[in-house]
């Protein structure tokens, strides 16, 4: 198992069955998890295997929402398909995602 630890990716293992909790779930792994001092957007554009994610990703959101990925203070969960997903739109869906109105692309 591969965890975006900090400041590179690391393999790590889970070692014990998975904890559900009322906030998410709980995984207990052999290893530290590193503190990042990059913003995630800083982050994201270190990645080769998300280049392409992340260009299409600063395309569709708005100036506002793309200062918060650069917040290093901010503190959330972000999923980014890596590039070979992107194999699987369509023209038309990009022409579709990038004529939804801004609330909706935030979603």
């Amino acid at each position: 198992t591969y965890l975006d630890a900090g400041f590179d990716i690391q393999p790590l293992n889970v070692i014990s069955r998975a904890i559900g909790c009322t906030d998410g779930i709980i995984y207990v792994i052999d290893g530290f998890l590193n503190y990042s001092p990059f913003s995630l957007l800083e982050r994201l554009k270190r990645e080769p295997e998300l280049s392409a994610s992340v260009r299409q990703m600063t395309r569709l959101v708005s100036p506002s929402d793309l200062r918060l990925l650069d917040n290093q203070d901010m503190s959330f969960t972000f999923f980014m398909p890596d590039d070979t997903a992107l194999d699987y739109i369509t023209t038309n869906n990009w022409k579709e995602m990038h004529s939804l109105p801004s609330l909706e692309k935030q979603k």
